[in-house]
């Protein structure tokens, strides 16, 4: 009497050397075609950020302007303003959603004392590179004295993202 072995597993064993060949000749083609492309978009990157950073910058400096006109006229400085943000509005699409807020009147403007003090939550600026966005948000609380002067800043990141 003759005893059948068990089959079990053969096909899967002559598979494997197999498909080990496949796999090794696929990262062998992919070692030879990468070209080491990573700083061209490392580069892209970093102006994207830099952008970003140039971006805020240009929000609060328009800030600081906007404010210290407003306070020197001597009127409703509040709505004044809005008027000069609206003057000064360029269209700019990097700018983000700052002078829709004070176009909107979403933004608090007080009297503090001596000191006049702007509060503006939830701004965002954004840049775009080719397929790569960032998209950064903050709050900003922007303190003038008497004279319209800036002299003190908090800007409180919300968050930065990819879009």
């Amino acid at each position: 009497m003759i005893m059948q072995m068990n089959k079990k597993g053969d096909i899967e064993t002559i598979l494997l050397p197999i498909i080990a060949l496949v796999m090794s000749i696929a990262a062998l083609f992919s070692f030879i075609t990468f070209s080491g492309g990573f700083e061209d978009r490392s580069l892209e990157i970093s102006h994207i950020l830099s952008e970003i950073e140039f971006n805020q910058n240009y929000v609060i400096a328009q800030v600081e302007l906007i404010g210290n006109e407003s306070i020197n006229s001597k009127v409703d400085f509040r709505g004044n303003f809005i008027d000069v943000a609206a003057k000064r509005d360029l269209k700019i699409d990097n700018s983000g959603n700052f002078f829709g807020k004070i176009r909107n009147g979403e933004f608090s403007f007080v009297k503090n004392g001596e000191n006049y003090v702007l509060k503006v939550d939830g701004l965002f600026v954004q840049a775009k590179r080719g397929n790569n966005a960032i998209k950064r948000e903050f709050n900003m609380a922007i303190t003038f004295d008497r004279n319209g002067r800036a002299i003190g800043k908090e800007i409180k990141p919300i968050s930065t993202q990819g879009l």
